[in-house]
């Protein structure tokens, strides 16, 4: 029987070269970026020197503070050496020489730059006594460069010591800069090889002494730099089908082209997967069906998406192009809380202006290379993590990513609107992506209520940009309406090639709540049949504001009342309940929802002086709604970190196999740390360098415990969908992001009933149960008992309409 890549003919070589080549473009550019800035210890072969050289260069320093000891022949570098850490003192010489390891530059001046680097330490460590360090240091941190920063800090520095604050710092001359400077370097170069001093004539002052890399570490870089740039290629779509997985060793691309081998499951940990023999063969089958779905880009959606970024139109999802400005300036004689709010808003400021550079850059590479697509067909081939979770391999143009990345594909292969039911499920889909939470029958009339507006959009969408853009989900539901318009045009036969998704109810607390059959979660996450779709997120909202309304002494509860608690701000919190997440983190999304939401508002009930407060005290009234409603998932949580955690202290892996054959195994190893603490740097506060020991650690494995586990279940539950939908039903074009699956419209009836036939089958077994038993007589243990389980009623999920809708 021929392979599907016998039968035809591959299209993909001229794409594989473009990888490869792109890989390589990647590499050198980041590289050269890093020559350019003097950064080379952020390349790969700069932080392998750095790591390897330090330890014999301390020990050399030290061994020659020593033999100063007794007769100080360089009393300037070694009385000023005595001010400083051994450790930090070599970790900045160190760092400085590597920065630019393939340039050239004078014993001299390279001598002068590393004694500035120390007198500086040695300047802020007197500094860092100051009462007000610490806020004066975080002001430094968010400069952008080593000069802005140590600007601020001597700025800072001089302002104290003309209140009296602080001592005035005694600078150093350039001839001591240049002694401290020098024995750092030549310590370098005698205890670990890595440089050279050279001659080299420079003109009418004669020759000079240059400090290069040595012959070894040269050709050592070059080496390295030649096998990584070809083991990084920059993974793109394929115009033919992938290559099959067959086995854990290669799939998705082919390595006849000089790709690297991409492995079925994406882990650091070799050995175990060298050594694991299970077959996985259901899960590679379902993981060559999702990467056998023939896409295509949606040309109306990329050219929208075109317009409003070149126009600046805001649209959720998509970043501003401009930074936001700071606030002006307070005058001089200004009252000192103004001027400290003032850096607090200004910080914050900061902050969100360098985390949207970075989703700009996305908005621009994935327009980027949906142009290089916008006219063929293309494959995305797909590996799993250690969890058997599938992923997308090519970046940017795909289905797991953000709302504008979604709605640029459609399935390349159409299928025919043949009835109601598969109008209905597209007019599902269209609610879902404005956010419309009602009943499926809620859902359709809404659609059909805005019919107009659907068409409006779709023949016009920039000049009704204001009917689609702050919607849930804004370009996935440009994307329908671009889909409803034309299906009414055409009526029944309509060839209809979106994707339509149905989403789980926090699929987290979902698998937790059938794990234990705890009736109240199964009704919050709709595992339970009703017959109007439950809110989680909405539930946790109510609770949270009914112990508001209880709290009415407080300040705060009467202003986070007035200012609106909704499904938002509980959303994230609830939504990682079931993967570990703590008080701790839950302040943080609450503060990031404020921060969004706040942006929105004219007027805000909390200023920077009360706003971590005030944050942190909402917090808490979310984590008490979402534990009064989460019982029994937390208890087997607890058990799941628990089970690890003994597994650990007897030095034995977290172990098992999902129900669908994919091994999953969780080995966290103990880090040996070693740490530099410096008190200013380029980028780097603190270096560590951390390697693996052979022992488990077991707070990291108890910490991974519950997600990783939950994970598997979700992962073995698309598995077997994908399976028995291809099989029973004939669904050909999957879209599938782990608790969000997708097909075409018409074939939506049957990814749904298949769903909860999964669900059933899969938790049928007591699978806590099986995992106890299977650990206690793998490894001799005896592990906590079980949470006593609920008395949910598992079959009820064939009658739930809700569970993924």
């Amino acid at each position: 029987m021929q392979s599907i890549r016998e039968t035809f003919p591959s299209q993909n070589r001229p794409i594989e070269n473009d990888m490869l080549e792109g890989g390589v473009n990647r590499f050198r550019s980041k590289i050269d970026s890093s020559r350019r800035r003097e950064s080379e210890c952020e390349t790969p072969y700069g932080q392998r020197l750095l790591k390897a050289a330090l330890p014999p260069l301390v020990d050399g320093l030290e061994a020659w503070e020593k033999q100063q000891e007794k007769a100080p022949i360089a009393g300037n570098a070694y009385y000023k050496l005595q001010e400083i850490p051994t450790k930090t003192a070599a970790f900045i010489a160190l760092k400085s020489i590597l920065d630019s390891i393939t340039q050239k530059r004078t014993l001299a001046s390279a001598a002068v730059r590393i004694g500035a680097l120390v007198e500086d330490e040695i300047r802020f460590a007197h500094f860092s006594n100051h009462p007000q360090w610490q806020g004066i240091l975080q002001g430094a941190k968010r400069r952008e460069s080593y000069r802005k920063k140590r600007y601020y800090l001597i700025k800072s520095e001089k302002g104290e010591a003309a209140k009296g604050e602080t001592d005035e710092w005694e600078r150093w001359g350039t001839r001591i800069k240049l002694h401290v400077g020098t024995v750092l370097i030549d310590t370098i170069r005698t205890t670990t090889g890595l440089i050279d001093y050279v001659m080299i004539a420079t003109g009418k002052r004669g020759p000079a002494r240059f400090v290069t890399a040595s012959d070894k570490t040269s050709e050592w870089i070059e080496d390295m730099m030649k096998d990584n740039e070809l083991l990084c290629p920059f993974w793109m779509p394929l115009l033919d089908f992938p290559k099959q997985w067959t086995d854990k060793w290669s799939g998705g691309y082919e390595i006849e082209s000089g790709l690297p081998p991409l492995p079925f499951i994406k882990t650091r940990d070799k050995a175990f997967l060298r050594e694991n023999t299970e077959p996985m063969t259901d899960v590679m089958n379902a993981v060559n069906l999702l990467q056998n779905t023939p896409w295509q880009i949606n040309q109306r959606v990329l050219n929208v998406l075109h317009e409003t970024w070149e126009q600046g139109i805001d649209v959720d999802g998509i970043p501003q192009r401009e930074d936001e400005e700071l606030p002006p300036y307070p005058s001089d004689d200004c009252d000192p809380i103004e001027k400290k709010m003032w850096k607090r808003r200004a910080a914050a400021i900061y902050d969100h202006n360098a985390a949207t550079k970075s989703r700009r850059l996305l908005v621009l590479n994935t327009q980027w290379l949906a142009k290089k697509y916008r006219d063929k067909k293309f494959y995305l081939p797909h590996q799993t993590d250690f969890r058997g979770r599938c992923y997308a391999v090519p970046s940017y143009v795909n289905h797991m990513g953000a709302d504008f990345q979604k709605s640029l594909l459609t399935f390349a292969r159409g299928e025919k609107i043949k009835d109601d039911n598969d109008v209905e499920w597209l007019a599902i889909h269209g609610a879902n992506c404005y956010g419309i939470k009602g009943t499926f029958n809620q859902r359709v009339d809404w659609v059909e209520e805005n019919r107009h507006n659907i068409f409006k959009i779709a023949k016009d969408p920039m000049a009704h940009v204001d009917l689609w853009r702050e919607c849930d989900e804004p370009f996935q539901f440009l994307a329908f309406c671009f889909e409803w318009a034309d299906y009414m045009a055409t009526g029944v036969g309509f060839m209809t090639t979106l994707p339509c998704a149905m989403d789980a109810s926090n699929n987290g607390l979902q698998l937790l709540g059938v794990l234990t059959r705890d009736e109240p979660s199964c009704i919050a996450t709709n595992v339970a049949p009703s017959n109007y779709p439950q809110d989680i997120y909405g539930i946790v909202a109510d609770k949270t504001i009914e112990f508001l309304k209880q709290d009415g002494d407080s300040d705060y509860a009467d202003k986070w009342l007035a200012y609106g608690v909704d499904r938002s701000a509980c959303k994230r919190p609830t939504m990682t309940q079931s993967y570990g997440s703590t008080l701790y983190s839950c302040r943080q999304y609450i503060s990031d929802w404020y921060g969004e939401t706040s942006r929105k508002k004219d007027e805000l009930p909390f200023d920077e002086t009360d706003k971590f407060q005030a944050t942190a005290y909402l917090a808490g009234k979310v984590w008490q709604g979402i534990n009064d409603v989460v019982g029994k998932p937390r208890e087997a949580m607890a058990w799941l970190q628990s089970t690890a955690r003994i597994l650990a202290q007897e030095d034995k892996p977290f172990y098992w196999v999902s129900p669908s054959g994919f091994p999953c195994h969780q080995s966290y190893m103990k880090w040996e740390t070693k740490s530099i603490k410096t008190k200013l740097g380029d980028k780097i506060m603190r270096v560590r360098f951390r390697e693996d020991t052979d022992k488990l650690c077991a707070k990291r494995q108890s910490q991974g415990a519950s997600p990783n586990y939950i994970h598997s279940l979700d992962a073995s539950i698309l598995h077997t969908t994908v399976n028995q939908s291809a099989t029973n039903f004939n669904v050909r074009d999957f879209a599938m992001v782990h608790d969000s699956m997708a097909t075409h419209t018409t074939k939506c009836n049957e990814l749904a009933a298949t769903i909860r036939d999964v669900f059933v089958k899969q938790f049928t077994p007591d699978l806590l149960q099986e995992l106890k038993d299977s650990l206690e007589n793998e490894h001799g243990v005896n592990l906590d008992p079980l949470p006593v389980k609920g008395t949910f009623d598992i079959n009820n999920i064939y009658k739930s309409e809700y569970i993924f809708s």
